[in-house]
């Protein structure tokens, strides 16, 4: 059975100085929980080390926001996976539709810095979702990039692995997609995962929502979408809510749809 998932990503929202007041005031609602779950969080290049120094035992895990696509060291102004595993990453985020924006990644990218973080020992999160720009059906559009974005990956590859579904055009509403939007493409990933990798593979990756979430509408996301868990940066600012989202995933995975 798969392993609930919650995961927030900080962005440029906290210097090293709140990021470890954060962690101070996470710590004591979700150490009990990490037993039954994940916590990830992804806080700025900047605090990464103090970050992972300060979740060191806690059962807390940590990941990068984004990486280079080479392990090449002659690069200025990027972090290759090999500096970011020296700061005390364990995972790291691929494809967030704000990394696509400003540094003009697309799918071919994508795919490059995944094989690059799974080649370092990396896990990985990788955010699937439509682009707001695209007018296909939601179907074609996640098989069109799951087949580019995975290129090249093993059924192994993938048990290192989480999936995040986030469509660009919900990023910085005030809602999330609807339920029923988010049931159809969790099945239709599944479906394109159990084609290409085998039922086995596709019944073990762990899928959660990323998208203007609020924590009003995680408990149904949850029951009703085939989900493992969530993805949040405002709604996780409060490391109270963060720590609910987590104890909702949990009851969810205890009584999962039919």
């Amino acid at each position: 059975m798969r392993r609930p998932l919650v995961l927030t990503n900080w962005k440029a929202s906290m210097t090293t100085a709140e990021g470890l007041a954060y962690v101070q005031a996470l710590l004591p609602l979700v150490q009990e929980l990490c037993a039954e779950g994940d916590v990830l969080v992804f806080p700025p290049f900047t605090s990464l080390a103090a970050i992972a120094a300060a979740l060191q035992g806690t059962g807390i895990q940590m990941g990068a926001q984004d990486l280079a696509s080479s392990d090449e060291p002659y690069q200025t102004g990027q972090m290759t996976s090999r500096l970011l595993i020296e700061a005390g990453c364990r995972w790291v985020l691929v494809g967030h539709w704000e990394v696509r924006r400003a540094l003009g990644d697309d799918e071919a990218k994508m795919k490059h810095k995944l094989q690059v973080a799974l080649a370092a020992g990396l896990q990985v999160v990788t955010v699937i979702g439509q682009a707001a720009s695209d007018p296909s059906p939601l179907e074609d559009a996640l098989r069109r990039q799951l087949e580019q974005v995975l290129a090249g990956c093993s059924a192994a590859n993938l048990a290192h692995m989480a999936i995040m579904y986030e469509p660009q055009g919900l990023l910085g509403r005030a809602t999330p997609a609807s339920t029923e939007h988010v049931a159809s493409a969790v099945h239709t990933m599944r479906d394109w995962l159990g084609d290409r990798y085998g039922a086995a593979t596709a019944e073990g990756m762990r899928i959660v929502y990323g998208g203007s979430l609020g924590l009003a509408h995680a408990p149904e996301l949850l029951a009703d979408a085939g989900l493992d868990g969530l993805g949040a940066t405002r709604a996780a600012r409060d490391p109270a809510a963060f720590a609910a989202m987590l104890r909702m995933a949990i009851k969810a995975h205890h009584h999962p749809i039919s």
